[in-house]
């Protein structure tokens, strides 16, 4: 009886012990809080950026030349001789990375950075952001206009003009549901179907720039408004708006996480924007320095801290757990 009482207790003992394995093993690969985890010296003040196709995050810096950077924080500067006024970045369709700068477009082959070539482009007056759209071509936005750019013959752009406001100012652009999404300065957010069918929503005050989810919904950031603003819209809706008061939102963009992230300038954070419009915020970075920002690898984010001469990494930015499957023939475990 002794025995198989000291037995019954060593299969308890093991039990318990497996649970805590579990436990512990689960507490391991919990994904832990976003914060700002490395903040890394440029030559000269920080513009847009974008992870590359080689996993490395590119940086516009001084408006001639690149920083990459690899996840770790490395730094690598690319100089873009002859060229000035750079700012807008992003991965095309191509495998490149495409720079918008003044009266420039510029090809830069990751593998092969010094090998870039310059395409004059006279539209381009005032460079702004340039993203991928969903016809495969890229679509930047500058003076009154919404440029789209096959890679083929980057030259050549078609042109749509603005009418959104009585004076249009393009800025921001992105691409969300099948749509782009452009900014005029003037007071309006404005859709475009890829032929360049315009569909504008007023939003007053100076917005600045645009992130797109999945989803197809995009949002905006409003620092013209009293007290400034941040707004969602989905297509044919209206806009909805969340008070940001004092923070100045500019660059943003749609994290792993699900969220959308917000650079908030005068303060020095950044903001944490869920889809149906709930606004956090994490701290660590300077005040009156983060301008711009991308999504990175490893569910990170990169900032451009445009005052400081610096670029910040932002870790644990996980998307959220997957639902526990269904136990057989019971509730979800």
């Amino acid at each position: 009886m002794i025995g198989g009482t000291v037995r019954g207790m060593t299969r308890i003992a093991r039990a318990l012990a497996l649970v805590a394995v579990l436990v512990a093993a689960g507490a391991g690969t919990a994904g832990a809080a976003p914060v700002v985890n490395g903040i890394y010296d440029v030559p000269d003040s920080p513009k847009k950026l974008t992870q590359g196709p080689d996993g490395n995050v590119w940086v516009v810096v001084g408006g001639n030349a690149l920083a990459r950077f690899t996840p770790d924080g490395t730094r690598t500067d690319v100089p873009l001789t002859g060229v000035s006024g750079a700012k807008g970045i992003t991965a095309g369709p191509d495998g490149n990375l495409w720079v918008t700068a003044t009266t420039k477009l510029v090809k830069v082959p990751p593998a092969a950075p010094a090998s870039f070539t310059a395409f004059t482009v006279n539209d381009i007056i005032n460079p702004q952001a340039i993203v991928t759209g969903p016809d495969g071509n890229l679509w930047t936005a500058s003076a009154d206009k919404v440029l789209k750019i096959s890679t083929a013959t980057p030259t050549a752009p078609t042109l749509y003009t603005l009418t959104s406001t009585p004076s249009p100012s393009a800025r921001g652009i992105t691409s969300a549901g099948g749509l782009l999404w452009a900014v005029d300065f003037g007071g309006a957010i404005v859709s475009l179907t890829t032929s360049g069918v315009q569909t504008p929503y007023s939003v007053g005050g100076l917005p600045q720039e645009v992130a797109g989810s999945p989803s197809g919904q995009v949002l905006y950031g409003n620092p013209g408004t009293d007290p400034h603003t941040i707004g969602r819209i989905v297509p044919g809706g209206l806009p909805q708006t969340t008070n940001v008061p004092l923070t100045d939102p500019f660059g943003m963009t749609f994290g792993p996480d699900g969220a959308y992230w917000v650079a908030q300038f005068a303060p020095g954070t950044l903001a944490r924007v869920t889809t149906d419009g709930v606004v956090t915020t994490i701290g660590g970075l300077p005040t009156n320095s983060p301008r711009e920002i991308t999504s990175g690898p490893g569910n990170t984010l990169w900032v451009s801290l445009e005052l400081s001469n610096k670029v910040a990494r932002v870790t644990g930015v996980d998307p959220p757990p997957a639902p526990a499957p269904a136990a057989p023939g019971g509730p979800t475990a």
